[in-house]
């Protein structure tokens, strides 16, 4: 065999056949290039290393080259029938070994962080235009030099004078429904503020309440004595393990009928939107009864949450309190800018805005206060950058979703039924068993079966989040963590599968 005839077998040959060849020759530290380097590469180094003086000769190199072909072990065809019924079975296995983590919560933080991680890739759509946020922050708190007397030694955001300003110059441009997201239990004195009595007896004014229920997270706040009930709404908000907010609250049955004048209460962000859409062409009234266990607006329904349906299947997850949906929310980057316009209160008692931010639109009053913040998938705990949203925000967003729900311009969140999540993971673990078969029957020498290997998986994790990430655009949240662990066990298993059987 001459030189040229050594190189080029050296070059095709399997790696395992070189491999083996190197072993024989030991040749000293640096004398080849890394494994992560071609193997042609590497067998011009032997050859030259080999004709030098201080290395073995070209015939002792080729010596070896046969002695490592000989010793291949020959490779036995693999039944068509085994791969097969190796892949139904171990499919059978990690799929019930995923489905029991899930059962049992132990993916639940993850797939919940996922669900953030999806809802953050969204496109920004810019703000809502049928809403407008008067925000009252700690410089308007100043510019109101308000008396402690007057707001109840700060018991009261607004006193009832700085109240009555505002929703009297309000109600000159026509505002369609008016949110009023204060605490403001007690009266107002008619005598000294008629008109504020008036508009909060008999205007289009939506006020909020806080209910008493081990479910939510907010302690109990009266709602104004002034304001009817139909015209009250709860201001509670669901928090999950991290504080984060991902359901919305629609419905409660209070345990106690004084905060909110009622048992039964409905959401305020819902009292907005139904006000909103009692002037909106089509058929927007409700559809459901007392006795429904959902909330049906038009031809849109509102079905409540289930424990064991899509990600929450911890026991703790509190799910079947009320009736929550999963917050599908206005993609945001800056909450002042993305969901909603926005006019401090100053502005908006200086006239410093157009007529038409407010004429005809949802308006919602609230505070930017540290105590009122909220943790969504868009921010962070504990990051000092946009760490919080306003609970005047985070009300916005809920009504800014159900009309986009009802009017169709947005999806609810939605998930399919065990059986489906079971299939869908026994399809990926079925494909992580091919797959591995596939690297292991085109791949008989390990080095290039793990290669191989890594690289099949990296284009299906790829496929994966595709898919994932496609049905999340229309409103599925389809299991991604625990398909990905699914891949992962079949590989693991069948790899183990192959070792112990000693088909490698």
């Amino acid at each position: 065999m001459n030189r040229e005839e050594l190189l080029d077998n050296l070059c095709s040959c399997p790696s395992g056949i070189f491999d083996k060849v190197v072993t024989y020759l030991k040749p000293p530290a640096g004398t080849l290039s890394s494994e992560m380097s071609s193997q042609a590469t590497r067998a011009a180094e032997l050859l030259n290393w080999a004709e030098h003086s201080d290395g073995p000769t070209l015939e002792e190199l080729e010596k070896c080259y046969r002695r490592a072909i000989v010793e291949q072990p020959s490779k036995v065809p693999i039944k068509f029938w085994k791969v097969i019924l190796t892949s139904l079975l171990v499919t059978g296995l990690t799929t019930t070994i995923v489905v029991k983590m899930r059962g049992a919560g132990i993916l639940e933080k993850w797939e919940l962080q996922t669900f953030d991680l999806l809802m953050q890739q969204r496109q920004v759509l810019g703000p809502d235009k049928r809403l407008l946020v008067i925000l009252i922050d700690p410089e308007d708190t100043k510019f109101l030099n308000q008396s402690p007397e007057e707001t109840g030694q700060g018991a009261r955001t607004l006193s009832d004078k700085n109240l009555n300003k505002l929703l009297g110059k309000l109600e000159r441009f026509y505002p369609r429904v008016v949110g009023l997201d204060i605490f403001r239990a007690g009266n107002v004195d008619s005598e000294k503020y008629p008109q504020l009595k008036t508009i909060l007896q008999k205007g289009n004014l939506i006020a909020i309440c806080g209910g008493e229920s081990e479910s939510v997270n907010k302690r109990s706040q009266r709602a104004p004595d002034d304001v009817p009930i139909e015209r009250i709404g709860f201001a509670d908000v669901l928090l999950d393990w991290d504080d984060v907010v991902r359901r919305h609250y629609l419905a409660m049955t209070l345990k106690d009928s004084k905060p909110c004048k009622t048992n039964y209460i409905e959401a305020f962000s819902l009292n907005l939107a139904l006000a909103y859409l009692q002037e909106e062409e089509g058929d927007f009234s409700r559809k459901d009864t007392e006795d429904d266990n959902f909330i049906q607006i038009g031809n849109t329904k509102f079905s409540p949450l289930e424990l064991n349906v899509g990600a929450y299947l911890h026991s703790d997850s509190d799910v079947s309190g009320g009736i929550q949906v999963m917050l599908n929310y206005r993609p945001y980057r800056d909450y002042k800018k993305d969901i909603a316009q926005v006019l401090s209160l100053r502005e908006f008692l200086k006239g410093e805005f157009p007529a038409q931010w407010v004429k005809d639109r949802i308006v919602l009053i609230g505070v930017d206060n540290n105590d009122d913040y909220h943790y969504t998938p868009y921010t962070k705990k504990g990051n000092a950058f946009n760490a919080g949203l306003p609970g005047v925000f985070l009300h916005a967003q809920m009504v800014s979703h159900i009309l986009d729900v009802v009017t169709g311009q947005r999806p609810l969140i939605w998930t399919w039924l065990w059986w489906g999540d079971v299939f869908w993971l026994g399809v990926w673990s079925f494909a992580g068993s091919w797959l591995t078969w596939i690297a292991f029957l085109r791949n008989f020498w390990q080095r290039r079966l793990i290669l191989e290997l890594a690289f099949f998986n990296g284009i299906a994790f790829i496929v994966l989040y595709v898919m994932c990430w496609g049905f999340f655009s229309i409103g599925g949240w389809i299991p991604l963590v625990p398909s990905v662990i699914t891949i992962v066990l079949a590989d693991v298993t069948i790899m183990a599968y192959i070792v112990l059987s000693k088909e490698l």
